[in-house]
């Protein structure tokens, strides 16, 4: 009987514990160090990362993008994230920086507003839009904000609940940690 490896620092009963390890069954994750084994649950996930475990999670655990051409002026061709970011725009599921289109903004973290529309592209293909905007559960999500559209869409397909109790709230602005990017993601593809 093989014994699955543990992250160090993902000590039993860690509330995202059972997402990080169907991430790493899955092959999505290597975690963030091999020697010791770590998944630095704690850590932002930048835009760089996102791409690869989005393609991850699509293509599956073994899936290798092809060959960056520098598309992106701020992700040269040998930067490691650049077939990642490059093939995530060739999938519609980014447009780029939001304040530079040429850009993609590699080091920037993802916000729970921005991963939202990355998980319904990556999830329903890169042309998606959500249904207009009737009125957020999330007392901090406002009909006529960017990003409501997205967000109710992923509340109703089971995605997201709220980040704090009563009232209930979406916390668009939160940096997304690898713990719960890999909720998000176990959520998302029914990994």
């Amino acid at each position: 009987c093989e014994v699955q490896p543990k992250f160090a620092d993902v000590p039993p009963g860690h509330w995202a514990e059972e997402a990080i390890y169907k991430l790493y069954d899955a092959g999505i994750t290597k975690g963030c160090s091999q020697e010791p084994l770590l998944y630095c649950p704690d850590r932002d996930v930048s835009r760089a990362a996102m791409a690869v475990f989005l393609l991850r999670s699509i293509k599956g655990g073994n899936y290798t993008p092809p060959a960056a051409t520098g598309q992106f002026t701020d992700l040269p061709a040998s930067h490691w994230a650049a077939p990642w970011a490059e093939q995530l725009y060739t999938e519609g599921i980014t447009k780029g920086c939001p304040d530079c289109q040429d850009c993609y903004c590699p080091d920037k973290p993802v916000n729970k507003a921005a991963m939202a529309v990355f998980l319904l592209r990556s999830i329903h293909g890169g042309s998606y839009t959500p249904p207009l905007a009737t009125g957020s559960v999330f007392t901090d999500v406002d009909e006529n904000d960017w990003f409501a559209p997205w967000v109710e869409q992923l509340q109703a397909e089971g995605i997201t609940e709220s980040c704090l109790g009563d009232p209930q709230r979406y916390c668009p602005d939160k940096i997304v940690s690898k713990a719960a990017m890999a909720v998000f993601l176990v959520r998302a593809f029914a990994l």
